[in-house]
């Protein structure tokens, strides 16, 4: 799963919603709902990010991908609102295959 995840990132992030796509060393992970923050990441099953630091040849469609799934959305949404929290609308993890316009793997 392509990530760009650096140790001060993981620092102050609170938990990992659970079941994830991206286990992170020594951060909890935490079963929703819940009040509070949390990273969530979403794996679409993109090409890979290059290990060398260069762009990629092509755009995968990855950060279009993820602001148009339903899931995504939906959890925006349950977290923006008044009474809001963390809540999972993914079907255990976050993984989505098939995505349009998303060169896969």
């Amino acid at each position: 799963m392509p990530a760009e995840i650096t140790s001060s990132m993981i620092s102050t992030l609170p938990c990992n919603l659970a079941p994830t796509v991206l286990p992170l060393f020594g951060v909890p992970e935490m079963t929703a709902p819940f009040d509070g923050s949390t990273f969530v990441p979403y794996d679409v099953d993109a090409t890979e990010t290059p290990l060398t630091n260069t762009p990629p040849a092509d755009d995968n469609g990855v950060h279009e991908a993820v602001r148009r799934l339903d899931a995504a959305q939906q959890q925006i949404d349950a977290f923006l609102r008044p009474d809001g929290g963390i809540e999972n609308f993914c079907s255990g993890t976050c993984f989505f295959a098939g995505v349009p316009d998303v060169e896969e793997r």
